[in-house]
C-alpha cells in the first residue's frame, strides 16, 4: 500500500515521495513532545538549527489531538503568535477564527528539535506527508474519513 502511495505521489508531483517514516507522528498524538500555548515562551533554536512543529487543536474530553498544520520555526513562541495574528490562507483563518470564537487557541506541538537548516525543508515535507496520512484515517466520531482537504491546512488555496 505504501509503495502504491509513493508511486502515485511521484506521478502527481513528478518527484520522489517524502518518506513518512522519517517523522515520529505518535509523539504528537500521545502528547509526548513539548506543547506550547499562546503566550508561552520557548527557547530559540541553536544557530544553524530549527524546530519542526505541528499546529494542533486538542480536545481534553476525548484526549484527542488533531494536527492541522506542519511547519518549521527558529523561534516557536514568535511563530505561534504570528499564526494566531496572521493565519495566512483562508482555511487557516476560518479554523483559527472558529477556535477563537470558542475562546480557544491552537497549540504548537514541537516534535523535532535541533533540525539542521540544510535538512529542514525535506524533513518538513516528509512530516506533512506523514501527518496527512494520519489525519485522513478512519474517524469513529465521523463514522468515516475526514475530507482530504480538511486534513492539513498547509496548502494555500
Amino acid at each position: 500500500m505504501e509503495d502504491e502511495l509513493c508511486d502515485a505521489w511521484g506521478k502527481w508531483k513528478g518527484k520522489i515521495a517524502p518518506r513518512p517514516d522519517m517523522t515520529d507522528t505518535q509523539v504528537v498524538y500521545d502528547r509526548e513532545c513539548d506543547f506550547i500555548s499562546y503566550g508561552d515562551s520557548y527557547p530559540i533554536a541553536n544557530e544553524g538549527c530549527t524546530y519542526l512543529y505541528a499546529l494542533v487543536e486538542t480536545e481534553d474530553e476525548y484526549n484527542l489531538v488533531r494536527v492541522r498544520y506542519v511547519g518549521q520555526a527558529v523561534s516557536p513562541s514568535k511563530r505561534l503568535n504570528e499564526h494566531i495574528k496572521r493565519p495566512g490562507s483562508i482555511d487557516r483563518v476560518k479554523w483559527i477564527g472558529q477556535l477563537l470564537q470558542k475562546d480557544r487557541y491552537p497549540q504548537m506541538a514541537i516534535f523535532q528539535t535541533g533540525v539542521a537548516l540544510s535538512m529542514a525543508n525535506s524533513l518538513e515535507k516528509a512530516a506533512i506527508y506523514a501527518f496527512q496520512s494520519c489525519e485522513t484515517r478512519w474517524d469513529d466520531r465521523l463514522n468515516g474519513f475526514p475530507p482530504l482537504d480538511d486534513a492539513l491546512l498547509n496548502v494555500d488555496k
